[in-house]
């Protein structure tokens, strides 16, 4: 096996680890509620924008490295053109992840409440009743 081998078979297996830190942390998340006496099943709550800072950083990150490679004098004008693209898409998917922070924080909170509510930590506020006396 050459040195030309080394580098497809670190990628591949960095992938595979990045796989595996991945469902690892969401199985360790799960068994931690289940312990809690929280079904993990009804506490899911949508997040809008979670995978797009992700997404948005991998896509401008792959089309500044074309543009660059382009100044550089080592690309074409396909080159140039998939570049933009890549980093105005990147672009845009970071501005809907700074646009979508509200709802994200909201949707964060409920889903605390409702595993807190489901554990029974959650207790019910009491009413403040009004110290009026009522007319007979």
């Amino acid at each position: 096996m050459g040195p030309g081998m080394l580098i497809p078979i670190s990628g591949f297996a960095m992938v595979v680890l990045v796989i595996w830190i991945i469902v690892s942390r969401s199985h360790d998340e799960r068994m931690e509620l289940i312990k809690q006496g929280v079904n993990p099943a009804t506490t899911k709550v949508s997040t809008p924008g979670t995978g797009s800072l992700l997404w948005g950083l991998l896509l401008a990150a792959a089309g500044l490295g074309m543009v660059i490679t382009f100044i550089a004098g080592h690309g074409d004008d396909e080159t140039l053109g998939f570049g933009l693209v890549f980093l105005l898409g990147g672009v845009g998917l970071i501005v809907y992840y700074v646009l979508t922070k509200p709802q994200r924080e909201r949707a964060m909170r409920l889903q605390e409440q409702l595993i807190a509510a489901q554990a029974g930590q959650l207790k019910p506020q009491k009413k403040v009743e009004s110290e009026s006396t009522p007319e007979a």
